[in-house]
């Protein structure tokens, strides 16, 4: 009975961390619901590997990315600084920002950079 109770008592803890991911399988969860343009579960996914490793600079990336695709430029721009932090010269991230100063323009992209509490993204949106 001992024996029973043991093997069962293994098959259900095999369950249970048979579903646990990796941090790099959740990433790669992510960006493959970024790139189909689902982006509240990207969005989501990339939050928890943060919430489990929170310096990683791929997902405070493609946080900016989605941010970006939604014209939430503050955001964008925070989340792209946040991957800059995580791993600084991160070209991703250096080019996300580019991107957000062509679609702002300079002097718009300067205020928000300078004072992001001043704006928010429904002013800069088009």
């Amino acid at each position: 009975m001992r024996i029973i109770s043991v093997v069962l008592c293994g098959a259900v803890l095999a369950s249970v961390l048979g579903g646990c991911v990796t941090v790099q399988q959740q990433r790669n969860d992510a960006i493959s619901a970024y790139q189909v343009g689902d982006y509240e579960r990207s969005e989501a996914l990339f939050n928890s590997v943060l919430l489990r490793k929170p310096i990683d600079a791929a997902s405070y990336y493609y946080l900016g990315a989605i941010a970006h695709a939604k014209k939430q430029y503050v955001r964008a721009m925070q989340m792209y600084e946040q991957s800059l932090r995580a791993r600084p010269a991160y070209q991703p991230a250096l080019i996300g920002m580019e991107q957000v100063k062509a679609d702002l323009g300079i002097e718009m992209y300067e205020r928000l950079r300078t004072n992001p509490n001043l704006y928010s993204d429904s002013v800069v949106e088009e």
